[in-house]
């Protein structure tokens, strides 16, 4: 709100009335539009009346997939937006191809639709042929929905029959490829254009934690190279305009791999935003603005609060170290985000914290290191060497 606000930006909120909210944007003096979800015609209507088509266009932030395209063809109901890109890169199948066709590399994998007889030979094949199995997933799942690992050609089979008889949609079956995993954000404009606004590293993919409750760090520094050529090539095949967040892996024998894209904003946001001082929200509305200022990147670390007796003092100490609280929301644990202008001082961040409520941080130092060796391994674009089919 304080962005769209600073922008001088109109706001739809497709969401049950919220009095308090509403209250909220008021004060800030954001001028807002409350509308019901069943409310397809009116969301249009309010389009066309707040904007025009010679003006930048519509920023959409709405999370989760389902609600991203939703947004997206209401929208373009209203002229206002094309969502044909959105439909693509939502769907992890159609990413590949754009992937293949902008010379980006995938992993190993091919594609089962539901109109086809299940590719049994191929599936068990590659399985077999992957030194680490495979990983199964929907191709329109998201925030690791609808996925399974298995290690052989019957377990990979097996898996694949069972999420298709669950998901009803067409599956991805990739190799499993080690290395480290990564998200990137950047924003594509009207003009093919585009600005990273933050990356972070996640760890390694054989850490079977699901990427939200695994240790979580944003370096101060641009991200690599390679990784933002990566992610604008497939940006570029898809003709897309917005925020856009790339799961990318820099694998143990030096390529980048893409796993997926979603045209959104994320929970990677929140920590990109603590190590910029900007979002991509407030890049995406002001392309022309040089949102810096005179602040400094900074090294920020994401991280699970405790959810027991400690949980007051965490939340204390946290503020007292400079950083701030996500509330515990959807189910979804309490985190805590800190910053600093180096490993060292995140190291005497981590040693504060690790006095006063017990959170440790050893992870997030170890992760720092790990970005300054992928800075320098992957700080050029790289000429892809993985195949992307099987």
């Amino acid at each position: 709100m304080l962005t769209a606000s600073a922008a001088g930006a109109n706001v739809l909120v497709v969401a049950p009335e919220d009095r308090e909210l509403e209250k909220e944007w008021e004060d800030i003096g954001v001028t807002g539009h409350w509308l019901a979800p069943q409310e397809a015609e009116a969301v249009g209507a309010a389009l066309l009346r707040v904007s025009d088509a010679g003006e930048g266009g519509v920023v959409i932030t709405s999370d989760p997939d389902s609600a991203t395209l939703r947004a997206a063809l209401l929208a373009e109901a209203a002229q206002r937006y094309d969502a044909s890109a959105v439909r693509l890169l939502l769907d992890k199948a159609a990413t590949r191809e754009l992937a293949a066709r902008a010379g980006v590399s995938t992993a190993p994998g091919l594609v089962w639709r539901p109109t086809a007889p299940a590719p049994t030979a191929a599936i068990r094949r590659l399985a077999d042929d992957s030194p680490r199995g495979v990983v199964v997933k929907g191709a329109l799942a998201w925030a690791g929905h609808e996925q399974a690992r298995a290690g052989s050609g019957s377990e990979a089979v097996a898996a694949a029959e069972a999420l298709a008889a669950k998901c009803g949609t067409h599956l991805v079956i990739e190799a499993f490829v080690p290395g480290v995993e990564c998200s990137l954000e950047l924003v594509r404009f009207a003009d093919g254009s585009c600005r990273a606004t933050g990356w972070s590293v996640k760890g390694r993919t054989d850490d079977e934690r699901h990427p939200l409750y695994r240790p979580r760090i944003a370096p101060a520094e641009a991200p690599p190279a390679a990784l933002v050529h990566a992610a604008e090539a497939v940006l570029h095949e898809a003709q897309y305009q917005g925020i856009a967040d790339f799961d990318l892996i820099c694998t143990d024998d030096g390529d980048v791999v893409v796993l997926e894209c979603n045209p959104r904003t994320s929970w990677a946001t929140l920590l990109h935003w603590t190590s910029r001082g900007y979002s991509s929200v407030e890049c995406a509305l002001a392309a022309d603005r040089d949102l810096s200022g005179d602040r400094e990147p900074l090294l920020a670390a994401e991280f699970l609060l405790p959810d027991d007796e400690r949980a007051s003092r965490a939340v204390a100490s946290v503020a007292e170290a400079d950083g701030w609280v996500h509330p515990a929301v959807e189910g979804l644990r309490a985190r805590g985000f800190v910053r600093a202008r180096d490993i060292d001082g995140l190291a005497a961040v981590a040693g504060f914290l690790e006095r006063t409520c017990g959170i440790a941080l050893t992870s997030h130092l170890d992760l720092a290191e790990t970005a300054l060796e992928l800075q320098v391994e992957f700080g050029t674009a790289l000429v892809p060497r993985r195949a992307g089919d099987a």
